[in-house]
């Protein structure tokens, strides 16, 4: 997390140049403490309406209300130092937002398939074609290969040379996350979805 900038008081210079907020224009240099004054008649509160509600309400609004202000934030010190008005009720809105979506994401779900290094062709194509589906949905799946009683026992260098096999012909759906689970009669390929799960749906 990016550390938090100088603010208001906090910032150290006394000439400063504003980004102008309706423009997005450097202003001339200028005095620090004329800003924060601007500031400071920005965010001033405006005078009660004689005429306004008074109940539980209202107050609470006029509260929030009163916390939604502007703060002077330092941009860059070099070569000259340059601030800028951020709205607290934005960078609040913001942060809400990044938050709800974080909610929303579903996680990635995790399937396991289990293969032999006999596999028919038959059975391959299906298992690999589940895998893709999981994969184009954003999720992870193990490809577990083991030997089998019975069945010819591979090398090391034919065992890798399945797996990179396999990876590579569902490359275009996911690719693996983590290094492979690896010993003398099995291995365990790691893969993930290039594609992000789908969001939760709303409650």
């Amino acid at each position: 997390e990016p550390a938090r900038r100088p603010r208001n008081e906090e910032i150290q210079y006394r000439i400063v140049r504003l980004v102008n907020p309706e423009t997005s224009v450097l202003e001339p240099p200028a005095p620090l403490q004329a800003i924060l004054a601007r500031l400071a008649a920005k965010n001033a509160a405006a005078p009660p309406d004689p005429d306004a509600p008074d109940d539980a309400a209202a107050r609470k609004k006029r509260k929030k209300k009163k916390k939604e202000g502007y703060y002077v934030e330092l941009v860059v010190a070099e070569p000259e130092p340059i601030v800028k008005l951020v709205s607290s009720h934005d960078v609040y809105a913001k942060q809400q937002q990044q938050r709800e979506k974080k909610r929303e994401q579903r996680a990635r779900d995790e399937k396991e398939l289990q293969l032999t290094w006999g596999v028919a062709l038959a059975d391959l194509e299906h298992k690999l074609g589940k895998a893709r589906t999981e994969l184009e949905k954003g999720n992870r799946v193990s490809l577990v290969y083991a030997g089998r009683k019975g069945q010819t026992r591979l090398s090391p260098q034919e065992m890798e040379a399945r797996a990179k096999e396999v990876v590579d012909s569902l490359a275009d759906a996911g690719a693996e996350w983590k290094a492979r689970d690896v010993s003398p009669h099995t291995t365990i390929v790691y893969l993930q979805g290039h594609n992000l799960p789908s969001p939760m749906p709303p409650r």
